[in-house]
């Protein structure tokens, strides 16, 4: 799925201002994608879907690594010998880019809603990334949006955070692990469960009663 909260994060406390998503679109539409454009012909025959898939992913995480990847490699590394021929021997990133613009397009009306439901003015942010640029760094280029965190393994493509960055007017923070912010987030949870100790530990402390309100405000509004 693809999930979307602002949050008003300031004085010891969090407020929840809006949530939104698509949960029809993840990571596997982008995998999706990759194996209709390297595997066009068994793509329209139905033909080899759980292995295609999986070849996919080992190209997609490839190409978080570099631009361009050896498709045939990556394929045999996942599948082992015999596995069924690409039809390009290596990929751009900026060509899965193109496979992947759909999804991109996709993501971009539940994030553009839900930032318009917090009151948040894309546009001034994205207006405010461009000055920064420039080094015009005063109180009025300061974007709306703080900080970007992104959660789950598909947001490590540095396409997906390129995306994220153009619609937001903000880079996503690097120094939260996205395969470990869910994990996070539920020993916060379970500390405050547990009537234990307010705190978890790990590179920072968290305490539990300032985000409780928030947790519990946003299991609520999805369920």
């Amino acid at each position: 799925t693809f999930d979307v909260s602002v949050l008003d994060v300031g004085g010891g406390t969090v407020e929840v201002r809006s949530t939104g998503g698509d949960s029809q679109l993840g990571g596997d539409d982008l995998d999706a994608s990759l194996c209709k454009l390297l595997w066009p012909k068994y793509v329209s025959r139905g033909l080899g879907t759980g292995a295609l898939t999986q070849a996919a992913q080992a190209v997609k995480v490839a190409l978080s690594d570099a631009d361009e990847v050896d498709v045939a490699a990556a394929v045999e590394k996942a599948l082992g010998p015999g596995a069924p021929a690409p039809a390009m021997a290596r990929l751009h990133r900026a060509d899965a880019e193109v496979a992947w613009e759909p999804c991109f397009r996709r993501m971009a009306k539940p994030l553009e809603l839900a930032c318009a439901q917090a009151h948040i003015d894309l546009e001034k942010a994205r207006r405010a990334q461009e000055e920064s640029k420039k080094r015009r760094r005063n109180q009025e280029s300061l974007p709306p949006v703080d900080e970007v965190i992104l959660v789950g393994g598909a947001t490590k493509a540095p396409s997906v955070r390129a995306f994220v960055a153009a619609s937001m007017g903000v880079s996503p923070r690097s120094t939260v692990n996205p395969d470990e912010a869910v994990a996070l987030g539920c020993a916060v949870h379970a500390a405050y469960l547990s009537a234990g100790d307010d705190e978890v530990e790990d590179d920072a402390v968290v305490a539990v009663e300032h985000w409780q309100g928030a947790l519990l405000r946003a299991l609520a509004r999805d369920l």
